[in-house]
């Protein structure tokens, strides 16, 4: 007996040294799995080595690696593309980009050429500064206040340079877009008469003699007929249907005169655990505040301080004056209930009507209620950059605001960081404002597939509860949010965002279909959005795969249920039809998608594109309904395909040549004792059969895929694995958050700042371009300019152009139309407020 107690603890001392040996060997092996920058100290690494289990045990990453040295060097430092890999690559920003000089003639009245090349670092920068010094001597946040705005200094609008530094005939007119317009091979679908949204800028006087004195439209065109540089045009209002370069100049010349300001700046400062801390400054809102920052007493009152500002630091003062080293803890699991569906637009409206004093958000708020409660059939709210149908790729503006358009972005190169910066954005806003959202529809389908974005993606997409979305259009409707990014000791972003939010909240049907989006999240940059939908309880009919939830009491007739059919929407609605929604607790938008709470809560907590996010409880069933069960399974969709091993989808040409079934090119690798395991290593359910050494060398031959491996593989990877445990009805928290509510990843941002990628392939110098803007004002000045062919123009100085602006203060009676222009100014305004629909 005692010799077996013996025997039974030497074994068990063995075993354990076997276990423990084992565990250390396997740690070792896969360190590479698991970057520093990603462990956490309270990680349970024990658990967590499960996530990467599988075909890396020689390491398939660190090959990659190998490769992406190897072509490093073979390229050099000079290489476009190595600047752009080692820019994504690497987890700090070039110094230089951290920092930017405030133009010296700001702070000089004669030298201003009152423009400036357009950065968002100097915008963000002033104002930055501005706000430490604000800090110091306000007693709290509700007194800051920002006493300017331009929208030229928060988005690109330099393309009306050209315009106004050119003079008298030579500038452009409204007739100019009229025949631009018209060619005979153009289609005439959404068609506007120039006349109905351009005023020709020798016409103002015409129509400021015609309006009363206490028009605030008037004071408006006057300080827009005192500019010191004007357009030959003026634009009210969208403009239907155009050509692609006249939509570009007519977006840029509404918000340099026409778009209202904003009602607050929301910036996003990084906090602990990869929060945010929301700081709301609201913006002054008078037209005499309607000034460049370059024409500033704020932009002058800098200069005289500092002439460099380094981001960095201006975000890290602001941080340590907020004390924001506090942070929420993230639960696994965001329970709603079901009062979030149902809409209180008329209890939001009384409440509010009580009220003799309202900021100018709650104001607003309740000025768009009264017209949506009051209003019977809506129309269409958000107007997109719709181009001519001979454009060739004229349908492609739907995905873009028309406000903000700025060009067609190349879905290889440009599409996917603006989105990534939209989505990312948009998650560290709702996280840190406390707001229920989740990612939807085929934003969701990405995610699904490897937390992701799709490459062929154009728009995202986001659901919210109904009364969440009251909660987001009453404090944050008509601000930009401005995203300094979670870790600014790597990189300062500069993304900006304009929320705009839709008057027709309290209407929870299509009706004729012109409003199935509830709000927009918009890119300043590019004009690219998120779509934001709210889901409520409703009178329409819900489908058919819900009766069973309904109770026998709210029952529908047999003679009234459908049979096989995918919706109710042949089923007319009776007067009971809330009351089964609200019991059986369907809730859908306004574009009828329906989803149940049990489908929906509890949220689940999950990282997309690198960030932290929520997806619904019962997202598989939710993919399959809305786009079929293959939507799971499907690995190619068009010209696109699915490479698991990769966790990315590429065009199916890139890997045609490396498959297994295939005549492929000799080997370039020398994978030594590697090589009998790689070619074992086969994605056996792929479209395409690949073994690990056909990935490997294609990776070789095909530099931008192995980067996008490189910086998407540890985000990739985590979701594999997360996947898994989904699968098999494991929760995932204990590999997300640990017991005290703290992340366990920080992986990043998958793709760089928009404007540090942008800077570094056009190679963009912004102390030159300020030297060449001012060469080209003192040419305007002298009489001698270029248009916008390179030309020189000699003559019709600004001297002679004032003498002809001067000729119409004597006006013969003003047109008709011009006169009914105002009124129609006055109502753009309104509508830009979100106030009147458009």
């Amino acid at each position: 007996m005692k010799f077996r107690r013996i025997r039974f603890l030497i074994v068990t001392v063995f075993l354990i040294y076997g276990i423990s040996l084992f565990t250390l060997r396997y740690y070792a092996a896969h360190e590479d799995l698991i970057p520093s920058s990603l462990k956490e100290t309270d990680i349970d690494f024990g658990s967590l080595f499960s996530l990467f289990q599988g075909k890396d045990s020689y390491s398939f990453n660190l090959w990659t690696d190998k490769l992406f040295d190897r072509l490093i060097a073979e390229r050099g430092d000079d290489d476009d593309f190595v600047r752009m890999a080692k820019l994504r690559v690497d987890p700090y920003i070039p110094e230089e980009r951290d920092s930017i000089d405030i133009p010296k003639y700001v702070d000089s009245e004669t030298d201003n050429p009152h423009m400036v090349p357009f950065d968002p670092r100097l915008t963000l920068g002033i104002i930055l500064n501005d706000l430490n010094t604000q800090l110091t001597s306000v007693n709290t946040t509700e007194d800051l206040r920002l006493e300017v705005f331009h929208w030229s200094d928060w988005t690109d609008l330099t393309i009306l340079h050209e315009q106004m530094l050119v003079a008298g005939s030579k500038r452009h007119t409204c007739s100019d877009f009229a025949e631009n317009a018209r060619p005979p091979s153009f289609k005439f679908k959404d068609y506007m008469d120039v006349s109905e949204f351009c005023v020709n800028d020798v016409d103002l006087g015409n129509i400021i003699q015609d309006m009363s004195p206490e028009d605030p439209m008037r004071a408006q065109l006057q300080s827009i007929q005192k500019s010191p540089y004007r357009l030959g045009f003026h634009i009210t209002k969208f403009g239907g249907r155009v050509p692609k370069q006249d939509r570009i100049l007519q977006s840029a010349a509404y918000l340099a005169e026409f778009m209202p300001p904003p009602l607050a700046i929301v910036m996003l400062l990084p906090s602990q655990n990869q929060n945010s801390t929301l700081l709301k400054m609201p913006v002054n809102g008078d037209l005499s505040a309607r000034t460049k920052l370059v024409d500033s007493e704020l932009a002058r009152s800098v200069l005289r301080k500092t002439e460099r500002l380094t981001l960095s630091k201006e975000v890290a003062g602001v941080q340590s004056r907020l004390n924001t080293k506090s942070a929420p803890k993230f639960v696994e699991f965001k329970h709603m209930n079901s009062d979030l569906f149902e809409d209180k637009s008329a209890t939001y409206h009384g409440q509010l009507m009580g009220e003799a004093e309202l900021s100018p958000s709650l104001l607003n708020y309740r000025e768009s209620l009264n017209l949506s409660l009051t209003t019977e059939r809506p129309s269409k709210y958000f107007d997109e950059a719709k181009f001519v149908n001979s454009f060739k790729d004229w349908a492609k503006g739907n995905h873009y605001d028309w406000r903000f358009f700025k060009e067609i972005l190349d879905e290889k190169e440009m599409m996917v960081p603006h989105l990534h910066a939209l989505l990312s954005a948009w998650l560290r806003f709702v996280e840190s404002a406390g707001l229920n959202s989740w990612v939807a529809h085929g934003s969701l389908l990405s995610w699904y597939w490897n937390g992701g974005i799709f490459p062929w993606d154009s728009d995202i997409d986001v659901q919210m509860p109904i009364d969440d979305l009251h909660r987001l259009s009453r404090d944050y409707n008509q601000t930009i949010i401005v995203d300094f990014g979670s870790d600014p000791n790597k990189e300062v972003r500069t993304g900006r965002f304009f929320l705009d939010s839709s008057t027709w909240i309290s209407h929870r049907t299509s009706g004729e279909g012109l409003n199935n989006i509830d709000a927009r999240f918009i890119d300043l940059d590019s004009g690219l959005y998120i779509d934001i939908t709210g889901l409520a309880v409703s009178n329409t009919v819900a489908p058919a795969r819900y009766d069973g939830l309904i109770p026998e009491s709210l029952k529908r007739a047999a003679s009234k249920v459908t049979k096989g059919g995918k919706s109710g929407s042949d089923i007319v609605p009776d007067e009971r039809e809330i009351e089964r929604n609200s019991e059986a607790r369907l809730y859908n938008c306004r574009n009828n998608h329906f989803s149940s709470l049990r489908e929906l809560s509890p949220l689940r907590l999950t990282y997309v594109e690198g960030i932290p996010a929520r997806v619904p409880n019962k997202f598989t069933e939710i993919l399959q309904t809305e786009y079929g069960e293959g939507s799971t399974t499907m690995q190619k969709f068009k010209k696109y395909a699915f490479f698991p091993r990769l966790s990315l989808w590429q065009p199916r040409k890139t890997f045609q040549k490396y498959t297994l079934k295939s005549k492929k090119p000799e080997p370039k690798l020398d994978l030594g004792e590697d090589l009998d395991l790689a070619v074992n290593q086969v994605d056996s359910v792929s479209v395409f059969h690949l073994n690990d050494r056909d990935y490997l060398e294609l990776l070789a031959e095909e530099p931008e895929v192995l980067l996008q491996y490189i910086v998407s593989r540890n985000v990739t990877q985590f979701h594999k694995q997360e996947m898994v445990l989904l699968s098999e009805g494991r929760n995932t928290g204990k590999t997300i958050i640990s017991k005290r509510g703290k992340l366990l990843w920080n992986f990043g941002d998958v793709f760089r700042d928009v404007n540090n990628i942008k800077a570094i392939t056009r190679k963009t110098d912004f102390n030159k371009q300020v030297e060449e803007l001012q060469e080209q004002v003192n040419k305007f000045r002298s009489g001698e300019s270029e248009n916008q062919y390179g030309e020189k123009e000699i003559g019709d100085s600004p001297k002679e152009e004032k003498k002809a602006g001067d000729a119409i203060s004597e006006p013969e009676d003003p047109p008709e139309l011009m006169v009914e222009q105002t009124q129609e100014m006055a109502d753009n305004a309104d509508k830009a407020r979100g106030q009147v629909s458009g």
